[in-house]
């Protein structure tokens, strides 16, 4: 594992459990627009791969609509927090790994529908991420996305946000993070190979963020 491999994990497993609170605190509006526009966009029965599943938010909020889901994390505290969900998982349609986003392993195009829920910011080569996105699906499946653009600043509300980010990565309170503006992302997904058939930008209280559906 690489030396950055080695910090995003023992980031993420001190976390985990604040990360949980905060996405379903109904005071973060980007976790729950995020939670319904992928709610919204995976298909009915689909088989669905989460690269960067953290606590496993998506999978129990997605298991009445699909018919298996596999999540994948670094992070061992984040796998654990979400195998606590799927005590919850009747018809054990959950398997949770832990393992990297970047070469998962797994066979390729098992799902309908791949999952890259605020990852490719945290992702040095989120271009190697994507292409084991399209590996797993299924020819004309579906990869969906959400990704925070820090580089699209449009009230100082923004630019506070994105000094936060800036000086957290410079004094290493948090992981790598990508700046992105919504055109260099835009471009990065259709440089993926794959196409854009649908998207959605957010920008509410500091968060800018670009919601994208792309075919494989």
């Amino acid at each position: 594992m690489s030396r950055n491999n080695q910090y995003n994990q023992r980031f993420w497993d001190k976390k985990a459990y604040r990360y949980e609170k905060r996405a379903l605190n109904k005071n973060s509006p980007s976790y729950s627009i995020c939670r319904e526009y992928v709610k919204e966009m995976v298909e009915e029965n689909a088989h669905v791969i989460d690269l960067g599943c953290g606590t496993g938010i998506m999978s129990e909020m997605l298991k009445d609509k699909i018919s298996s889901y596999v999540g994948i994390d670094i992070s061992s505290g984040m796998i654990s927090m979400a195998k606590g969900k799927k005590i919850k998982d009747d018809d054990n349609k959950m398997e949770l790994q832990k393992g990297d986003m970047h070469n998962t392993s797994l066979d390729n195009h098992i799902a309908d529908n791949v999952l890259l829920c605020n990852v490719l910011e945290y992702s040095q080569t989120p271009e190697v991420v994507l292409l084991e996105a399209k590996r797993l699906s299924r020819p004309n499946g579906l990869v969906i996305t959400s990704t925070s653009c820090y580089a699209s600043v449009r009230t100082p509300l923004d630019l506070l946000t994105t000094i936060r980010v800036f000086l957290a990565r410079t004094f290493k309170l948090m992981p790598y993070i990508r700046f992105y503006t919504f055109r260099k992302l835009r471009q990065k997904l259709e440089h993926s190979g794959m196409v854009i058939i649908a998207e959605k930008k957010l920008k509410h209280m500091g968060k800018t963020r670009l919601f994208a559906v792309l075919k494989t």
